[in-house]
């Protein structure tokens, strides 16, 4: 279970999460959030590409490899793979049915709606316990 419902980023990721997500329009993006998972502050992004192999306009996959090595480099700096970002293409920055069926209960996933390629509503989430929804979890925006 998460320790609590506030997440720390600094306002320069959340501009890469948002600039990863306009640049990937209309497709899906997704990357990896990295950071200290009992203060709950994001480090670091790691930006990656969409491998889904039906439809990256309305899903993500992560290649697993990626994901591994993604741990393996946080690890290595006392860190850890925290959760998951990813886009919804003129779509609100709300978890779908899919991400929630895809979501682990461990991770943080951070949303953001890009309208038209704009990047608009960015939220971060957190899946419950028993898998049946979404919490919204409050994000910090530091300098």
């Amino acid at each position: 279970m998460i320790p609590h419902p506030l997440l720390t980023i600094a306002r320069s990721l959340l501009e890469e999460i948002k600039r990863h997500g306009i640049d990937s329009y209309p497709n899906e993006c997704c990357g990896l959030i990295v950071g200290d998972y009992g203060r709950r502050e994001v480090r670091k992004l790691f930006p990656l590409q969409n491998t889904h192999d039906e439809s990256t306009l309305h899903r993500y996959r992560i290649d697993p490899k990626e994901h591994l090595q993604a741990g393996k480099q946080a690890r290595a700096t006392g860190l850890d793979v925290i959760g998951v970002y990813h886009s919804h293409p003129d779509s609100p920055g709300k978890p779908s049915e899919y991400d929630r069926a895809h979501a682990w209960p461990v991770y943080v996933y951070i949303i953001v709606s890009v309208l038209t390629g704009k990047a608009e509503d960015v939220k971060a989430w957190t899946l419950r316990e028993d898998g049946s929804g979404f919490d919204e979890t409050n994000l910090r925006v530091v300098e």
